[in-house]
């Protein structure tokens, strides 16, 4: 077990050091936790802790770390009304904001407020502000409103979790901020036209306009492929439309992306008016992944680029003895499971597109208090997967490396503790993520063994059985691991997909055993 407060340094060849630091131990029995940075480089902490026989509230508690991990502020955040529900705190250029909803069943609507907070004290500064109103059918699908930051943080979009649909866009609300939660404008735009549409990804500029990424599907049709000259291809073409305050019509980009099938394209980087793109491909409309592409647009004058990428057959034969691919001659690639989660750029101007395996199951679970059939409770849990990391590193002269960091992650309810972190150190990129420590004994090519991260993390019996693990890839796309915290010295395991990256080499981060939680600091040297 680790002292109250520990301080531990481990060194590595090729990260140097590594620091980590703790807080006390502390009591607490959260539902769930964010970190976003607060003033003076305090990290602050909403913990939203259940309250059972109250109406729809969780219990939001605010906490406010210094850099030495003690506690400096702590405010409980009280509903504005009956029947509200929390939601996320987001720091704008040092302005803070509490984020609330409230679902009203005459009309079907939810409300969606912003309360402003004092980033010192923090306790309630200004109105509570009400942001739009949404409408849902049925209280079991009303919406939650998606947050997107542009690059600098001075610009927020505000948009319905429903638009990003399979099944196509019907409309789609945008709302756009500055840092004063002052509205700049909003549109709510129709997609119900006789041309199906589906929603890839978006994006909200410096300036406050907006790219909504889409695939255009022709004239009657809602099928992926169509025929042509007696070959199957795309019933669609991937458009990038560009709105802004004036425009009754968006500027209207139109991206050649051939006859391959798109599996997900997705906003990389955005520089000036320059747009980077990340997509991912497929010869069959439900196949494998069999490769991925980078697009290149400059926005001014509508010019672009593509460069195409594919997957080794040892990659791929590594990938089926994982069970998260196929490398078969017909059909072979990545399982149609890996996403695209991000863009890094090292010190040496390398480009590290990270994909990751991420599947979602919904299990149920059933209790008895009686013998009667009425007597049973059904209650349904989600079972997640985090499986291998896929890294593509592009260097400067267009070669590519790829690596396989091997995983396999599973954690019901909540992901908190599972996925990874990265922080760019030099030319190298540093992956942080909970693994199995059998995994790092084992050959590399092997197939990993399952990590169980139990529910959200925890288990009721005894504690999830992971230790923090950091892979280092260097600038030729080797690949080392490393356990930082040791399951046998600390039995707490890492919210690593809830970590916080600081200025520097810095990544904030709690970590908790059943009950018992602290705040941890990990700094590489």
């Amino acid at each position: 077990m680790l002292s109250i407060v520990a301080f531990m340094a481990i060194s590595f060849a090729h990260a140097q050091q590594i620091a980590l630091s703790w807080s006390a131990e502390y009591s607490v029995n959260a539902a769930s936790h964010s970190l976003v940075c607060g003033s003076n480089r305090q990290i602050l902490k909403l913990s939203l802790i259940p309250e059972f026989g109250k109406e729809a509230w969780s219990k939001p508690i605010i906490t406010g770390y210094d850099q030495q991990l003690k506690e400096a502020s702590r405010e409980l955040m009280q509903p504005p009304a009956s029947g509200f529900k929390p939601g996320e705190l987001l720091n704008m250029k040092g302005n803070l904001y509490f984020f609330t909803s409230s679902y009203e069943k005459n009309s079907k609507s939810t409300t969606f407020y912003c309360q402003p907070l004092d980033i010192l004290s923090l306790k309630h500064k200004g109105n509570n502000i009400s942001l739009t109103t949404l409408i849902a059918d049925k209280e079991s699908e009303k919406p939650s409103l998606k947050q997107i930051l542009s690059d600098d943080s001075t610009k927020v979009l505000f948009t319905d979790s429903r638009s990003q649909n399979k099944s196509g866009m019907e409309n789609c609300y945008l709302g756009v901020y500055n840092e004063k939660m002052e509205k700049l404008w909003s549109k709510t735009i129709d997609m119900q036209g006789k041309n199906k549409v589906v929603l890839l990804d978006q994006k909200v500029t410096n300036d406050g306009k907006v790219f909504l990424l889409i695939k255009h599907f022709e004239d009657g049709t809602d099928k992926e492929q169509t025929t042509k000259n007696g070959k199957k291809v795309p019933a669609y073409v991937i458009k990038l439309l560009l709105y802004d305050k004036d425009g009754a019509v968006p500027k209207e980009f139109v991206l050649n992306t051939g006859d391959e099938f798109i599996h997900s394209l997705a906003f990389a980087k955005q520089h000036n008016n320059e747009l980077t793109l990340f997509g991912l491909q497929q010869q069959k409309t439900e196949g494998n992944i069999s490769g991925y592409f980078i697009v290149q647009i400059n926005t001014s004058n509508s010019k672009s680029t593509i460069t195409r990428g594919g997957f080794s057959d040892h990659l791929l034969g590594q990938l089926e003895k994982d069970e998260q691919g196929n490398d078969g001659k017909k059909g072979g690639g990545l399982a149609r499971y890996f996403k695209f989660v991000k863009m890094e750029t090292r010190g040496n101007g390398d480009r590290d597109f990270l994909l990751e395996f991420t599947l979602n199951t919904i299990g149920a679970n059933g209790f008895s208090m009686g013998n009667s059939a009425s007597a049973r409770t059904i209650t349904t849990y989600t079972d997640i997967y985090h499986g291998n990391i896929i890294d593509i590193q592009i260097k400067a002269d267009g070669t590519s490396f790829i690596t396989r960091i091997p995983k396999l992650q599973n954690v019901a309810d909540l992901a908190h503790v599972s996925s990874f972190k990265t922080l760019v150190y030099q030319d190298k990129l540093l992956v942080f993520y909970n693994d199995n420590e059998d995994n790092l004994k084992q050959d590399i090519g092997n197939k990993p063994k399952k990590t169980g991260l139990g529910i959200a993390g925890r288990k009721l019996l005894g504690a999830v059985d992971a230790s923090l693990v950091m892979a280092v890839i260097d600038a030729q796309g080797n690949l080392s691991r490393k356990v930082i915290i040791d399951k046998k010295q600390s039995k707490f395991v890492s919210a690593v997909n809830s970590s916080l990256k600081l200025d520097g080499d810095k990544i904030a981060f709690y970590a908790f055993n059943g009950r018992r939680e602290m705040m941890g600091l990990l700094e590489v040297k």
